[in-house]
């Protein structure tokens, strides 16, 4: 019984020492891979930062403005240029050499009328009619484009030209007459001639009661209606001659070289380039294109009258259907007759 009482006594008193024992003060031994962190005292007030993430952009691009091109792209805008009215446009060429300048106007004439482009032999051009101005000259209306792609449209003489062969029409609305006959023989191929005449152009009867003609060949003088003339000493007199072509580019190179000798009783015709009509289509000739030529020589006396005539060129010439002048088959042509003027009662 003693012996047990010693051990409770023993056990109690273990357990008093170890409640008594003071805590240890060494710090515990550090754990490998475990980091002890010291909280700050109570009395510290530390902003711990929170972490805020940024959200790393996506890989979305914002598409550029390059347009889409289109199947059909739209052509560029010009400013339009004037369709001419004037129809058909014919095809030509300049004449002349690569060197041979050739000025185009902005009217049918070298008076009044300035230049608007310059061309050289062989450029291509487009011809849309004609005109006969003022001092007896056919010039074209022609249409060019330029290095730019502009028409240019303008007027130059129509010997300048080379039409190709094709007739040029004429152009009816400008200031230029339509051309009519000028002689309108009466039945008896005697008398005053009353046909209407253009614009500019002198009149038979205002000039003479009766018109003989001078041409070539030995067929005897006649009127415009192919009479022999009857004349008297109180009527007055013109003496006249025409040359007719197929187109009337061709007149115009006439014109440019042609010296008409016309004399009467062996005295020439000075006057001759001062009376002329306009090219117009002459049914008398086969509605070719004709000029007449005229002088007035006023009464005549009695008796046996000579008419003389020759033509020459300067340049060789052709009519569309012959060629004429310096070193052709026809270097000039040349005729007479005679006529009888009856002394008046």
């Amino acid at each position: 019984m003693k012996k047990l009482y010693l051990i409770i006594l023993m056990l109690i008193s273990l357990g008093v020492m170890t409640a008594c024992q003071e805590a240890p003060t060494e710090e515990p031994p550090a754990i490998p891979g475990v980091t002890t962190t010291l909280q700050p005292p109570d009395n510290i007030i530390t902003q711990t930062p929170r972490f805020t993430a940024t959200l790393t952009p996506s890989m979305t691009y914002t598409p550029s403005l390059t347009p889409t091109p289109s199947l059909s792209p739209t052509p560029p805008t010009y400013t339009a240029t004037p369709t001419p009215t004037l129809t058909p446009t014919m095809a030509g060429l300049v004449a002349g050499g690569t060197n041979d300048v050739r000025r185009v106007r902005e009217g049918p004439g070298t008076d009044g009328f300035e230049v608007v482009l310059t061309l050289s032999g062989g450029d291509e051009i487009g011809i849309l009619g004609y005109v006969v101005n003022d001092d007896d000259e056919v010039w074209y209306k022609i249409s060019f484009i330029d290095e730019d792609g502009t028409e240019v449209q303008g007027w130059i003489r129509s010997d300048l030209i080379d039409n190709l062969g094709d007739e040029v029409p004429r152009i009816q609305d400008t200031a230029t007459p339509t051309l009519t006959p000028t002689f309108a023989a009466s039945e008896d191929g005697s008398g005053t001639d009353q046909s209407p005449t253009p614009q500019g152009t002198p009149d038979p009867a205002d000039l003479s009661d009766v018109n003989i003609r001078a041409a070539d060949g030995n067929r005897g003088c006649k009127t415009i209606s192919n009479n022999t003339p009857t004349v008297t000493t109180i009527q007055t007199v013109s003496i006249f001659w025409s040359w007719w072509v197929t187109l009337p580019q061709y007149m115009q190179d006439h014109l440019n070289t042609v010296t008409y000798e016309v004399k009467l009783d062996g005295e020439i015709l000075e006057d001759w380039r001062d009376n002329r009509t306009q090219p117009f289509r002459d049914p008398n000739e086969g509605s070719n294109w004709t000029v007449y030529w005229y002088v007035p020589v006023g009464e005549l006396s009695a008796g046996v009258h000579e008419l003389e005539y020759r033509v020459t060129w300067s340049e060789q010439i052709t009519d569309g259907e012959a060629n004429y002048g310096p070193d052709t088959p026809i270097e000039e042509q040349i005729g007479s007759c005679t006529f009888t003027v009856i002394q008046a009662p």
